[in-house]
């Protein structure tokens, strides 16, 4: 529920993830989006998600850590913190002209190879 209260307030630009963990009475707020993130983007590789598994944590995260994108979550190792940030700045929402992977949920070619990447 505690998530939940401060994922409103990170959706505005105002308030950082510094000033969420003040509010907050367990793990630090960043590392915890960051491991929903890991979890849910990388089901696809382990069979229990499709390629919108992956768009959707990329959409999620970077909504919800903005700016920060680039700044390393607590206790995170600094080289996989950067591969997640270089993996999800480039990530790109898909257009109507966007054809998507067959078989593999609804996620385009690009969103596919960056997936890929990520695993």
């Amino acid at each position: 529920m505690e998530r939940n209260v401060l994922r409103g307030y990170l959706m505005r630009p105002e308030i950082t993830m510094a000033a969420a963990d003040g509010i907050r009475r367990t793990v630090p707020t960043h590392r915890d989006y960051f491991d929903d993130f890991l979890f849910t983007a990388t089901a696809m590789a382990v069979g229990e998600g499709d390629g919108y598994t992956f768009v959707r944590a990329c959409l999620a995260y970077r909504s919800v850590v903005g700016a920060e994108l680039g700044s390393t979550p607590p206790l995170v190792p600094p080289a996989v913190a950067a591969v997640v940030s270089d993996v999800v700045g480039r990530f790109e929402g898909r257009s109507r002209a966007d054809q998507r992977v067959p078989h593999r949920g609804n996620i385009t070619r690009t969103q596919l190879d960056l997936a890929e990447e990520m695993y």
